[in-house]
Parts: C-alpha cells; sequence; structure tokens
C-alpha cells in the first residue's frame, strides 16, 4: 500500500512539476503551454445491459410478503448455497438477483398460494474501476481511491515495461446502453501531455481501463471487436474482478 501511495504521489509531484514548467515558463519570451491530447471514443453498435450478479459472501434479505415467518437474511456460503425454510439449500452464486427471485418464486409456488418473493442484496459493494492489462497489478480499485484513469494506473503499480502507452482505452457502459471505448493516444504531444489527458480522464463507477502491449497491431480494430462482442469479451476478462455482467442486448 505504501509503494501503491508513493507510487500515486510521484505521479502527482510530476504532474505538479509540469504544471509549475509551463505556468512560470521558460527563458524563451513566448510561454507554450502543452496541447491537450484529446482521446478517440469508438461505440459499441448494439446496446446492453448489466445486472449485479450474486457471489458468495453477499448477504440477502429473502423477502416473502404475507409469510413473515419465512422472511429472512441469509448469506451465501462459500460454496455458494443459502439456506431457506421450506426450500432448505438453493445455489444462489452466479445468478443475478432477478434471476435468483424467480427460483425462489417458483420453489416456494409448491409450497404457498400465488407466493410474492423479494430479494435484496443488503451488502453491497462499494463502487470500483477495473485495470487490466499491461500493469504492475491488474485488478479492481476503489472509485474512491482513483478518480481519473491516471490515478487508477499508479494505484496497481503503475505501467508495465511491455505496456503501450500510446492506446490506454477507457471501456465504458453508458447510459443508453452503448459502450464507448475513449482510447487515448499519445501522438506528437509528449510524455507530460499524454500524463496529464491522462489524469484530465475522470472516472465512473465499473470502468475498464485496458493497457495494451507494446507495439500491438491492429489496436482499433482489436477495441472495435471487443466493444461489439462485450457478452463473452468483456465477461471472460472480468470474471476474476467483476461482479457485474452484460446479459443480453438491449431491442432497439
Amino acid at each position: 500500500m505504501r509503494k501503491l501511495k508513493a507510487v500515486a504521489q510521484g505521479l502527482g509531484g510530476l504532474l505538479l512539476a509540469v504544471s509549475l514548467l509551463f505556468l512560470t515558463g521558460c527563458p524563451s519570451p513566448v510561454s507554450k503551454i502543452p496541447k491537450v491530447v484529446e482521446p478517440e471514443v469508438i461505440k459499441s453498435l448494439k446496446r446492453y445491459k448489466k445486472e449485479f450478479v450474486l457471489a458468495p459472501g453477499d448477504v440477502i434479505e429473502v423477502v416473502i410478503y404475507r409469510s413473515e415467518d419465512l422472511t429472512r437474511t441469509v448469506g451465501i456460503r462459500q460454496d455458494g448455497f443459502i439456506s431457506l425454510p421450506l426450500l432448505d439449500e438453493v445455489k444462489a452464486a452466479g445468478l443475478t438477483v432477478k434471476q435468483l427471485d424467480d427460483l425462489l418464486t417458483k420453489g416456494y409456488s409448491a409450497r404457498l398460494i400465488d407466493p410474492e418473493v423479494t430479494v435484496i442484496v443488503t451488502n453491497p459493494h462499494e463502487p470500483v474501476v477495473f485495470v487490466m492489462g499491461e500493469v504492475a497489478l491488474p485488478k479492481a480499485v476503489p472509485l474512491r481511491d482513483a478518480r481519473t484513469a491516471a490515478q487508477a494506473i499508479a494505484r496497481v503499480g503503475g505501467l508495465a515495461r511491455t505496456a503501450a502507452m500510446d492506446h490506454i482505452a477507457i471501456i465504458r457502459l453508458e447510459v443508453d446502453g452503448h459502450i464507448h471505448a475513449r482510447v487515448v493516444r499519445r501522438h506528437d504531444a509528449g510524455q507530460p501531455a499524454y500524463y496529464m489527458a491522462l489524469q484530465s480522464q475522470i472516472l465512473q463507477a465499473d470502468d475498464l481501463i485496458v493497457v495494451p502491449e507494446s507495439r500491438r497491431s491492429q489496436f482499433i480494430r482489436t477495441i472495435e471487436d471487443f466493444i461489439n462482442t462485450p457478452v463473452g469479451g468483456i465477461n471472460q476478462l472480468l470474471t476474476p474482478y467483476f461482479q457485474f455482467t452484460l446479459i443480453s442486448e438491449i431491442s432497439n
């Protein structure tokens, strides 16, 4: 943690030094402001939605209307099961909240007349972002500790030696259902401007930062394929880290 903090502080110091350099100027009579690096935005053709996926350690409240004696607050065990009155063992891990709701409604229908079941997650996880690819330690990072792309990369130990700084992508599922990939290119603006561009990219919960391998061919085509086949690509990539899944395509 101290190492990550030191890296973050070092990056902040670099940004501060760069800012001061351009604010105070050089011996030259004309002070130059670093060129702003604008990200290239690639948009998926189709629209998707995501749903929360239950996992071991989650605590849920199973509310059965008009049957308060059967209502329970239970934790999902490490084997993925929960224990409920009348139903005994029920596999909950790996299901969305709605899928578990439907499963329990069907189960209780064999014992009760028109049961009304509601499943509530009582310990939702804090918002996070995900940094993947050529970084020191790919992992989920709390959003409160990584408000920008530069901070998120610093929190995972920085870029690996094999990383390509020229094409770092921030992938996000927008509110309209389209997946956007914001690709920050270095171009010829120089490294300080590039770091400032990453620092200017404000993150949102569940953003995915992808740092590609250096000299990776046809990067943009890869990103386009990635965001246009997200159910397989993103879900597979995030399986160890992500507690959301893109479950279906939204009809236009």
